[in-house]
């Protein structure tokens, strides 16, 4: 923990004890629960329909709003937004396989063609797994990141960036 003083002038006015370190458990824990309820949806069979955001129809950044919801964290609704306004974890080069250190569950992959805009998102569970939406007709599932997703708008997608609520 870390003291910091509040200086105004020459007075110190006040003296906060920084919270980082607090607040980086509580994230994690929240992403174990949005975890939870993505793999939960799975299991229980839910499909891609453009546009869900649950109970039981998702599209790919419906099931990342939902989840993260589920965890009491409210994030963007769209994938492209999901991609630019939560904090960027890891960037990946374009034909680069995803390094998974520092990567944990709760954690959103953006896929694309370019590092500045996704047009599909997953959410990492851990070990190399991620549960997706990825296209009308299909539940969601439990797949390796290597797997090729795809999406409605592309035959063939690889992760670009790692963003965590």
């Amino acid at each position: 923990m870390q003291k910091i003083a509040v200086v105004i002038g020459t007075a110190v006015v006040a003296s906060i004890v920084a919270i980082a370190p607090a607040f980086a458990t509580a994230s994690a824990a929240k992403g174990v629960t949005a975890t939870k309820y993505a793999k939960a949806k799975a299991s229980a069979h839910a499909t891609y329909v453009y546009g869900g955001i649950g109970p039981s129809h998702f599209d790919c950044s419906g099931l990342t709003y939902a989840s993260w919801k589920s965890a009491g964290v409210s994030i963007p609704r769209v994938a492209n937004d999901q991609l630019h306004r939560l904090h960027s974890v890891k960037t990946m080069p374009k034909g680069k396989a995803l390094n998974f250190s520092g990567v944990r569950p709760g954690d959103i992959l953006a896929f694309g063609t370019s590092t500045s805009y996704s047009s599909h998102v997953a959410l990492y569970i851990g070990a190399g797994m991620m549960v997706v939406a990825h296209k009308p007709g299909t539940r969601l599932a439990e797949i390796h990141v290597s797997t090729d997703v795809g999406s409605k708008n592309s035959a063939s997608q690889h992760v670009v960036r790692v963003v965590r609520p």
